[in-house]
C-alpha cells in the first residue's frame, strides 16, 4: 500500500470517528491546470487527490450504487491451499 493511500484511508477512519464521512477524488489530478491556478499552488508542488469531508446521506440513491466486481479467479491464482 502506497504511502499516500494510507495517509487518505487513516484520515478517513478518524474523521469517521467524529461522525463525518470522506470521499477521496483523485479524478482532481486531470485537473491540476485549473486547480493549480484556483489555488496558487506553486510549481514545485503537485496535486494528488482531494478529499471530500462531510455528512454522507445514506439514503440518497447514488449512495446505494455498486460496481461489479470479479470473482477472484478472474485476476488471481493461489497455490499451496488445495
Amino acid at each position: 500500500m502506497s504511502g499516500s493511500r494510507r495517509i487518505r484511508q487513516h484520515f478517513g477512519n478518524l474523521t469517521r470517528g467524529y461522525g463525518l464521512d470522506t470521499c477521496p477524488q483523485v479524478l482532481w489530478i486531470l485537473l491540476h491546470e485549473i486547480v493549480r491556478a484556483s489555488l496558487r499552488i506553486p510549481p514545485q508542488q503537485m496535486l494528488y487527490c482531494g478529499m471530500a469531508i462531510g455528512y454522507g446521506d445514506r439514503g440518497h440513491p447514488v449512495n446505494s450504487f455498486r460496481t461489479r466486481r470479479a470473482e477472484l479467479s478472474e485476476f488471481c491464482k493461489v497455490f499451496g491451499f488445495e
